[in-house]
């Protein structure tokens, strides 16, 4: 069974690490974070508030809202937009408590999840994404979402038998929910890769390339399968995804030879096995994509991912959303 081509782009940026924990606020508020260093997620349990950073404008959230952060840009969480921020430091002072606590009331409650994406293709969903996709909360998304936030706090925090799958399926899960929301609610407003393969006619040939990495594709083939004419097809293709099918394929195939690389795999098998005729050729193909040669791929760990959180420098407890391991949260805090 192949897969589609945005379940193999979550495949590839590897979602593997969650921090969760919550924010209980009230009164004139607002917490300033620096970037999140992968994919946030807020999921609005009660109450309203505004989210703004110096680049986008200020979006309210309400109850029952869950919005998406690409990880880009510091933000701002406020209950007043002319609230002095405090720096996520002096809000999250304890690690242990997994409860970060700001103004003078407890109308606000809200819970977030951290995912840490591979730090290699991680950019690959990064690049696509706009700074913010807020789901409203009468959309059926944004329930799906919500209840799987606080599956991830649950299996976090519990550290149950089985738990480390539970979090990369549901973080998957996730970004795959929030990923069909984008494309219902942008369409055609897609960009790059994302609108080809949404495209009636070019989507089909983007599973092809995906599907079969090491066949040699010819333009005329792919044009052929999808029923348009080589000059038209080649012209759609660029038009849509920004660059021609085959340097798209190349592309396709060296995000699949750093996975294979960095899982172990010797240069030949993965030159084999992407269709190269021969080693020389792949890595030659390598390192004019990639700048470097594919056996200094080996020597990394593709698998280290920089420390989750907002604040690096202040340490775990400093970050939005404290870090794993933390105490389960008070039921009162997540209703």
């Amino acid at each position: 069974m192949h897969n589609d081509p945005i379940s193999d782009l979550i495949a590839l940026i590897d979602p593997r690490m969650i921090v969760t924990s919550a924010l209980v606020a009230g009164g004139d508020w607002a917490v300033r974070c620096p970037a999140p260093d992968g994919l946030k997620f807020v999921a609005m349990l009660q109450g309203s508030a505004w989210v703004y950073s110096d680049e986008t404008p200020a979006l309210p959230l309400e109850g029952g809202d869950v919005l998406l952060l690409n990880g880009t840009l510091p933000f701002v969480l406020a209950g007043n937009l002319a609230a002095t921020p405090l720096d996520a430091s002096e809000v999250f002072t304890d690690a242990g408590s997994g409860i970060g606590k700001i103004g003078t009331s407890t109308g606000v409650r809200m819970i977030g999840g951290h995912v840490a994406l591979d730090r290699n293709r991680g950019h690959l969903l990064i690049d696509i994404l706009p700074a913010a996709i807020k789901l409203g909360r009468d959309r059926s998304a944004a329930a799906g979402v919500r209840a799987m936030i606080r599956r991830l706090d649950a299996e976090v925090r519990e550290g149950r038998i089985g738990g480390g799958g539970a979090i990369g399926q549901l973080a998957q899960l996730i970004i795959l929910d929030v990923l069909r929301y984008h494309l219902e609610e942008t369409g055609e407003g897609a960009v790059g890769w994302l609108r080809g393969v949404t495209d009636q006619r070019i989507g089909p040939a983007i599973k092809h390339l995906h599907d079969r990495p090491e066949h040699g594709w010819h333009v005329e083939e792919l044009a052929r399968l999808t029923g348009m004419s080589r000059t038209a097809f080649s012209q759609r293709f660029k038009a849509i995804t920004g660059i021609p099918p085959v340097a798209y394929l190349t592309k396709w195939r060296m995000h699949l030879a750093e996975q294979k690389l960095a899982g172990g795999a010797r240069v030949a098998q993965v030159a084999h096995a992407l269709g190269y005729a021969s080693e020389a050729a792949f890595s030659q193909a390598f390192k004019r994509e990639r700048g470097l040669p594919p056996s200094s791929i080996a020597e990394q760990s593709s698998s280290a991912v920089e420390t989750a959180g907002f604040d690096r420098n202040a340490g775990r407890g400093a970050a939005l959303f404290a870090s794993a391991g933390s105490k389960a949260l008070a039921a009162e805090d997540l209703q």
